[in-house]
Formats: structure tokens, C-alpha cells, sequence
């Protein structure tokens, strides 16, 4: 199937069912130049013309993040000559490319130890990040000088000299701790891995973010990887079963997905707040779970925001620092004295099944 064919997102592909975002380790460009009588250099230049036709992909198909893994700590150990090249790519991309990714809505973010590289570039990246920070429409982020032993072991230590410091207890280290410590915090963890040319692992990569992911490894070197490779990738995902994990994995709603439904939940909580027994029924869920889970998170949600909203005429501000992934989860779950677990669940559900949601009013 040609590219040209696929820049609207095929049919066969659900998009309930599509990734919210997706990661990508670029493997196999030193690979893709050699079997061509190619410099590496140029593998690399190729392969930057793929992602850049991904991160398009990624947006016309409706994938909200995309996470790509452009330089790891361990490629310091590569040829001088080819690091030196990979850098100046790096800032000569950004530089060229920027405009273009303002005017399509793509917020571009970095994680990683940025310290270490040059001026320059550390310039145009902090140019970057200020000039797209408002955009909505994909979130791009880029792993550079990263490594995710390094970056775990980072957050390890600031938690450490917290609770050396006697300003944190040692019984509040929790999971969403140790996630607000790390390059990603804010940024919901990638539902779909995928590696090219042939390798089968994850290389220091995402550790902990990709406890819940579904992986997938290709034979393809990243160049060749174009949109009908994609396709095929996707279908691959959307036969898994991900029932069990998204009962298992924790809510991170990127700034994408909050906007993108805030409208939406404001006229619902307005509509629901004059009946708190108003009860919500997600898409594909049984009866039991519902009333389990939904109905008791829904009536504490809609009883705290009753008395919040009582002389407030700007309810979006009141959803906005209840569900805004910037704000603390401590004062969230505190606000509403629900157990993080159950909260998660619910807001997971919400976003990820109710971009129209339906509300079934129950007088009781």
C-alpha cells in the first residue's frame, strides 16, 4: 500500500480503539545506510524525514502524543564523527522545522539530562518548548541524552533528600510520587511501544512508564518505516485484549486530552450538579462495575463541586483544578476522600470512552 494512500486514517482501523500515544525507538538507521553503500550520517537523515511523516501520521489519524527516543546516554559511546553530525541535525531540525510545527498545533517537549549538550543547541530547544507550549493539537516529545536508569535514580534521590530534610514522611512515597519525580510527570504514559530492525528490547528506555504498554517489534529499519508499516503496527495493537489494563493503569491526562473535553464535562457537571444521584453508564461496562465504581465517584465528585461552586460564576476553573494534571494528586484525592485507585478508574474511563458522554438521570 502506498503512503499516498494513507493520509487519512484507514478504514479499518477503529479510532475507539487507537492509541493515545504512542513511543517509538528508531533502531536501524546506521543499518538501513550500510545495505545501501551509504554513510550512517545518511541513515540518519533519512530517518529523520520518517519521524517527522510519523508525528503528521500521529495527527491526521488522531493519535494525541508521540515519544520518540533520538539519542540514549549509551550513544555518547558512538563514533565522535556520527555524534557530532546526529547534534548538529538535532539543532539545524529544530531550527528549520519549528514554524512548520507551530502552524499544525504540535506542542514539542524534551526529556532527559539536557545539561550535557551544547549551548546552542540547549537554545533552540528552550525556544521550542516556550513557542509551542499552548499548542493542542499532538503533544511531541523527544528523548535526548536520556536514560531511564539515570532518570529513575534522579528521582530516587530528590524523594531521598526530602524525607532527609523531615519535609516529607517516609509512608508518603507512593507510585504517584515517584511519577511526579521523572522527565514524563504530566504526561500520560504511552500505550504503544515500537521498536524497528529486528531488536526485542527496550534498551534503557521508559522503565517504569511502560509497565501497561503493548509492545511491538518490526523488522523494518526506522527509515523504511512509513505509514503503511504504521498501519500494519496498528492493527497489531487494536487486536490485543487491553481490557485488564485499563482497569490496572493509573490515569495521566496529557494537556491535549483535557482540552480537548473540558468543554464537554463542564455542561455535564453543570447539567448533573441540580441531581446528585445523576449516574454515569461508560460505553462497554457492565452493570456491577458501574455501580461499583462510577455511581459512588460521580455523587462525591458532583457533592464537592456543589459546595465549590456556590457564588462562582467560572466553573471551568473549578474542573480545571480538580482534573488538571498539573494539580497535586494529594489534593485531588484529599478534595474528594476517594480512594486514589477508584479515582483513577473513573477518570481514566471518562476520558478515555466519553468524548460524548451520556448521562442517565436517576431519581432515587
Amino acid at each position: 500500500m502506498k503512503t499516498s494512500n494513507l493520509t487519512q486514517r484507514p478504514l479499518d482501523l477503529d479510532p475507539q480503539q487507537l492509541p493515545h500515544h504512542v513511543a517509538v525507538i528508531m533502531d536501524g538507521n546506521g543499518r538501513w545506510a550500510k545495505k545501501r553503500g551509504f554513510p550512517r550520517i545518511v541513515g540518519h537523515r533519512q530517518g529523520a524525514k520518517t519521524l517527522k511523516d510519523l508525528l503528521r501520521c500521529c495527527k491526521d489519524w488522531g493519535i494525541s502524543a508521540l515519544t520518540a527516543y533520538a539519542f540514549s546516554t549509551e550513544n555518547w559511546q558512538r563514533p565522535l564523527q556520527e555524534v557530532e553530525f546526529i547534534m548538529r541535525m538535532f539543532e539545524r531540525l529544530l531550527r528549520r522545522e519549528l514554524a512548520e510545527m507551530k502552524r499544525e498545533g504540535v506542542r514539542i517537549s524534551f526529556i532527559g539530562d539536557l545539561s550535557a549538550l551544547a549551548d546552542s543547541l540547549r537554545r533552540e530547544i528552550e525556544t521550542a518548548i516556550a513557542q509551542t507550549a499552548h499548542n493542542q493539537d499532538i503533544h511531541f516529545t523527544i528523548a535526548v541524552n536520556y536514560g531511564s536508569r539515570a532518570e529513575l535514580t534522579q528521582a530516587c534521590r530528590r524523594i531521598a533528600e526530602q524525607v532527609q530534610q523531615g519535609t516529607l514522611q517516609p509512608e508518603a512515597v507512593n507510585e504517584a510520587l515517584v511519577g511526579q519525580h521523572l522527565y514524563t510527570s504530566g504526561t500520560p504514559d504511552p500505550d504503544f511501544l515500537i521498536r524497528t530492525s529486528g531488536e526485542q528490547r527496550v534498551s534503557n528506555y521508559l522503565l517504569w512508564q511502560l509497565a501497561y504498554t503493548e509492545f511491538y517489534f518490526t523488522e523494518t529499519f526506522w527509515p523504511d518505516f512509513d505509514r503503511a508499516a504504521f498501519h500494519e503496527a496498528l492493527l497489531y495493537y487494536q487486536g490485543r485484549d487491553r481490557a485488564l489494563v485499563r482497569s490496572l493503569s493509573p490515569c495521566r491526562l496529557n494537556d491535549a486530552v483535557f482540552v480537548r473535553v473540558n468543554r464537554t464535562f463542564i455542561s455535564v457537571i453543570d447539567r448533573a450538579i441540580a441531581v446528585p444521584t445523576t449516574t454515569f453508564k461508560p460505553d462497554n461496562r457492565s452493570e456491577e462495575v458501574g455501580d461499583r465504581i462510577f455511581v459512588p465517584t460521580i455523587k462525591k465528585t458532583i457533592t464537592y463541586l456543589q459546595k465549590e461552586m456556590e457564588g462562582c460564576d467560572d466553573h471551568s476553573q473549578l474542573v480545571e483544578s480538580l482534573f488538571h494534571p498539573q494539580e497535586s494528586c494529594r489534593i485531588k484525592y484529599n478534595r474528594l476522600r476517594i480512594k486514589p485507585a477508584v479515582l483513577d478508574e473513573f477518570l481514566y474511563s471518562f476520558f478515555r470512552y466519553w468524548e460524548r458522554p451520556r448521562v442517565v438521570d436517576t431519581f432515587g
